[in-house]
This record gives C-alpha cells, sequence and structure tokens, in this order.
C-alpha cells in the first residue's frame, strides 16, 4: 500500500502492550465488534498475534 493511499483510507497506529484486535476497535470504532475490520485492513486474520511495534492502519 503506498503511503498516498494510506493517509486517504485511515491512520498508522503502532500496536502498544496489551492491545488486541478487539481492544484497539474499541478504542477507534468504540465498540469491540469491529475487531475483524481491523485484522483484515491490515492482510490479518483476526487471531494473529500482535507484537508491541507493529505498525497497522486503521480505517476511517
Amino acid at each position: 500500500m503506498s503511503e498516498a493511499s494510506s493517509q486517504s483510507e485511515g491512520f498508522k497506529y503502532v500496536v502498544r502492550k496489551g492491545d488486541s484486535f478487539w481492544s484497539i476497535s474499541k478504542r477507534f470504532y468504540h465498540t469491540g465488534t469491529r475487531y475483524e475490520e481491523v485484522a483484515a485492513a491490515n492482510g490479518l486474520d483476526s487471531n494473529s498475534k500482535l507484537n508491541v511495534g507493529d505498525t497497522i492502519i486503521i480505517k476511517q
């Protein structure tokens, strides 16, 4: 994904200790139920492990 494309579709987020797709979904979308969208937007399965320091895209 190009930088211009990622900026128009969302923003970058750096994974912190304790983050999961559910908690990230809850933080940015105010509901954890969109966790699969967060994973899919990054080409990941919702069961994938997130590592501290990983950068993912949060779609707007």
